[in-house]
């Protein structure tokens, strides 16, 4: 059994850690304790319902094996010190239990990196959630915090499904055998393959991209003339969002019914889901800037992430392979329903022009440094230190925006059921303002996640996304 390796953009999420932009994917789930037939366990209990699945998601017991003077990127080795109960926490939420309590302890738990040289993943199980409407006493979230490197959208959505069940009351479930472990090669023997892979991928890169440069130089020169279309703009306004994220987080959140947002798609021919989300976020931020005073005359972008995997590779577990769209979101379009019909031809534009130049598979690939993995951490930490995104400015986008589509059937954990779901993606340098929208079965739920310090009352940011939505949706009944 060999090592599994880093791949480029894997590799390129460790790179970006650092104490004000912590790399992990977290997600929050909701649990209505009154469908379980017993009172919550206790936390060995959790444990040994863990430990049944763990292995469905062998990276969770995976840690990171850096390779001597990192002259390649490291790989995955099974943690023969794996704690389960290192990784597994009980936080008891104090009276009334509500969800301006939960987000605040969400948030503070959000900002505290994970320990590199451990699996790197942590659950929370957050009890005492007795004010919520719609969810029996006593209820509990499940705060999972996974970093980047491990999962993207896709991958960290099967991953997830294997921390639940598909049934409320599962038949018993045998715990895993031992893990087969991998070879790991000497010091010298991996020093020798880095030297010998990084001079293959070297040559290889160089003439992929020596084959590229004449049409992307063409295409460069018809962007500029106005020739061609690509969904973006080159340059973004400067926003508020737009500067190095502080080591604080701000959560909120907020839930839109499927059915209406289906209704808002049908009405005009050729709109999108996500042409009806992105409207209501950029909708809301248009809101927000214009409260503050701060809304820009030229529309703001937006990167909203393309899962590249095909056929088989959909269930994977673990990995990252994605790709970034860039578009235009135009918040500059007060009418809601102009605003909808313009999204859509960016969105349009954006997914031809990624098509055609293959830059959702080419933007990743950079990542992880384009000949010399090393190469790609130092430059990473020299624009962190020096705050390079931030004085330079945002490039084609000031915000990301993510879409994932959840499984069509319900989720329990020890019988609770799940009522609720949002994820909730890192913050990077430059870009410190990520809406994250997950759909599960009926209900579509929207998460923004910045720094205090950028959205300083997060009731006021959802009051806009909501009033929004209203707006949208009374614009398309005319």
């Amino acid at each position: 059994m060999k090592l599994q390796q880093l791949n480029a953009q894997d590799v390129g999420f460790i790179y970006q850690e650092s104490i004000k932009t912590p790399m992990h994917i977290s997600s929050l789930g909701i649990f209505d304790q009154s469908t379980a037939n017993t009172q919550r366990t206790s936390k060995k209990q959790i444990i040994e319902y863990l430990s049944q699945r763990v292995h469905k998601a062998p990276i969770l017991r995976q840690k990171l094996l850096h390779t001597p003077l990192e002259w390649e990127r490291p790989y995955w080795l099974n943690d023969a010190e794996f704690d389960m109960d290192y990784h597994v926490r009980r936080i008891q939420l104090q009276a009334p239990g509500n969800k301006d309590q939960l987000n605040a302890l969400v948030s503070t738990l959000m900002q505290t990196p994970l320990d590199m040289d451990k699996p790197l993943w942590e659950i929370y199980f957050i009890e005492g959630l007795n004010d919520f409407p719609d969810i029996g006493q006593n209820s509990f979230a499940m705060l999972t915090k996974i970093h980047h490197s491990c999962v993207d959208g896709g991958s960290g959505n099967n991953l997830y499904a294997a921390l639940v069940d598909v049934e409320q009351q599962p038949e018993n479930m045998v715990m895993a055998g031992a893990v087969d472990e991998a070879s790991v090669p000497g010091r010298y023997e991996m020093l020798a393959n880095a030297y010998g892979r990084n001079t293959v991928s070297a040559i290889e890169q160089t003439i992929a991209l020596s084959k590229r440069l004449p049409s992307l130089a063409k295409v460069a020169n018809q962007l500029y003339r106005g020739e061609k279309q690509a969904g973006a703009s080159l340059s973004v306004p400067l926003t508020r969002f737009n500067r190095t994220p502080d080591a604080e987080r701000s959560l909120a959140s907020t839930a839109f019914d499927l059915a209406a947002i289906k209704a808002i798609r049908r009405s005009i021919p050729g709109i999108t889901m996500n042409d009806v989300v992105v409207c209501i976020i950029a909708g809301g931020l248009r809101a927000f800037l214009q409260a503050k005073g701060e809304l820009p005359e030229t529309s703001l972008g937006a990167m909203m992430p393309k899962n590249l995997r095909k056929g088989v590779e959909h269930k994977a577990s673990s990995g990252n392979k994605v790709g970034g769209l860039f578009a235009c979101i135009h918040t500059n379009i007060e009418d809601p329903k102009q605003r909808l019909q313009a999204i859509n031809q960016s969105t349009k534009a954006a997914k031809a022009f990624a098509d055609e130049m293959d830059t959702a598979a080419f933007f990743p690939n950079m990542m992880g440094g384009f000949l010399y993995p090393k190469a790609g951490k130092a430059l990473m930490k020299l624009m962190q230190k020096h705050r390079l995104m931030e004085r330079v400015g945002p490039v084609m986008l000031n915000t990301v925006i993510t879409n994932v589509i959840g499984p069509p059937v319900d989720l329990f954990h020890a019988g609770a059921i799940q009522h609720s779901f949002v994820g909730m993606p890192p913050l990077i340098d430059g870009v410190a303002l990520c809406h994250a929208v997950f759909t599960h079965k009926k209900q579509v739920t929207l998460a923004v996640v910045s720094c205090p310090a950028m959205i300083d009352d997060g009731q006021f940011y959802i009051q806009c996304m909501e009033q929004s939505f209203l707006q949208l949706q009374a614009a398309v009944q005319k």
